[in-house]
């Protein structure tokens, strides 16, 4: 009966010159008669006109909604489809030059940033006039304008940012993001021992200095003092140290006290290595 009604019917309209030149006709079911596949079964779709594809199939899973989406963009209209319409996706595949079919960009399409970094993406939309777009990311965080943020990591670490289609969802594009470690400055530490020491005038004593490298460092450190008075005199066991790695080193630095004034002195040790220098202060007293 079905075919009897379509041959008396819709075989004048899709031989009229009107439909001949630029019409569309599309013949389906609105469900299945025994079939449950992807819910409601697969049902018979057939586009008829001067642009479809003659004897086209697709392997793609459309659903009624993309119907809808189809039948609006034929009557000229791009955008405002009502419902899931709006995200469903097109059908433009079935015919040669009707709706086009979206298409989304990325740039940059991959980054390499440090830890904590930022860097800006934007997405380009083609095939539509509804250019908006939803963005997302597997690590860190990215703004709704594409401006994306680095996590802070303990390694090196891969992240992907992913722009989407708001005209169709199915349409995305991804950029890939390395984030690295954060910058290390190379250092080192200067501690000394005792802070204090009181001796007779004319007398020695000795101070314990200790460095500690970090964030890798690796170099040569010398040790100098200024502070001394009344014909004080200092010297350094080793002058130098040469560190790397994570072991500290070590060094004694001897006054021998002057027979001048007694009192309380401050002490000002230095420890330079190239542009780096460190410095702690230690006191002094001499007695009769």
């Amino acid at each position: 009966m079905a075919d009897n009604w379509l041959k008396t019917y819709i075989a004048p309209l899709i031989a009229s010159a009107g439909f001949q030149q630029n019409g569309l006709l599309i013949i389906l079911f609105d469900e299945s008669g025994g079939d449950s596949t992807n819910g409601g079964g697969r049902v018979v779709w057939v586009a008829v006109g001067p642009k479809a594809k003659v004897g086209y199939k697709s392997t793609s899973l459309y659903q009624h909604q993309s119907t809808l989406r189809l039948s609006m963009q034929a009557l000229g209209i791009t955008s405002g489809f009502p419902g899931t319409g709006a995200t469903a996706p097109q059908m433009g595949e079935f015919f040669g030059t009707s709706t086009p079919t979206i298409s989304v960009s990325i740039s940059p399409t991959s980054a390499t940033l440090a830890s904590g970094g930022t860097q800006q993406f934007s997405a380009t939309v083609a095939g539509t006039t509804n250019t908006g777009v939803t963005w997302t990311v597997t690590k860190g965080t990215v703004s709704s304008t594409g401006l994306y943020t680095a996590s802070t990591v303990s390694v090196n670490t891969s992240a992907t940012v992913k722009v989407t289609s708001v005209a169709d969802s199915t349409k995305s594009a991804t950029a890939s993001i390395t984030i690295t470690l954060p910058p290390t400055n190379p250092n080192f530490s200067l501690s000394v021992t005792p802070l204090s020491q009181t001796v007779v005038r004319g007398s020695t004593t000795k101070y314990a200095i200790k460095v500690t490298p970090s964030n890798g460092f690796s170099g040569s450190v010398a040790f100098a003092v200024t502070g001394l008075t009344g014909g004080a005199s200092a010297s350094f066991s080793p002058a130098s140290v040469t560190v790397s790695g994570t072991t500290l080193a070590s060094s004694t630095m001897t006054i021998a006290t002057g027979k001048g004034r007694t009192g309380t002195f401050p002490l000002t040790i230095s420890a330079s290595s190239g542009s780096i220098t460190h410095t702690t202060t230690v006191s002094l007293t001499t007695k009769r």
